[in-house]
């Protein structure tokens, strides 16, 4: 009966230390995919609105770099691989932000095929707030990013 018993103990010790490792490495890999996935989003992201800013010739309505603020699986999942972008504009930025959103966009996917291993980008959210342009693009790479794209696009 007591080695019935340890038997037991033992396979339910067994069970639960391969439990543990195995969202472990489950967590290990989502951390590699976001890194990557940052490494890959933030240059297409800075030649998008590089080139944006220049086709729209507004160099002196954007007054500071532009900077990876946070990420936005925070809010809508962890396996969600989009990022928010900020940078300080002047006022005169606003009655241009639609036709910056717009294009801004289309330089996105202009990255897309400029740089191949990348599956797609979506900007999926601009706005302004203190003086401060914001703005989330998405890599279209997995499931739960595409959910994600299709959420916000609907909510649109």
């Amino acid at each position: 009966m007591q080695a019935v018993i340890v038997l037991v103990l033992v396979g339910v010790f067994a069970f639960w230390l391969v439990t543990v490792w195995r969202v472990k490495k489950r967590k290990q890999s989502l951390l590699i995919i976001k890194a990557q996935s940052k490494q890959e989003t933030i240059p297409a992201v800075e030649q998008a609105f590089v080139a944006t800013i220049a086709q729209l010739n507004m160099e002196r309505d954007v007054l500071s770099s532009l900077a990876q603020s946070q990420d936005v699986a925070k809010i809508w999942g962890v396996r969600v691989l989009a990022f928010e972008f900020e940078c300080e504009v002047s006022p005169n930025f606003e009655k241009h932000l639609t036709q910056f959103s717009e294009l801004l966009e289309a330089q996105l996917k202009t990255q897309k095929v400029a740089i191949p291993a990348f599956k797609s980008f979506a900007l999926t959210d601009i706005w302004l707030r203190d003086g401060r342009l914001h703005f989330d693009v998405a890599e279209n790479k997995n499931e739960d990013t595409a959910a994600y794209i299709r959420d916000v696009k609907r909510v649109d």
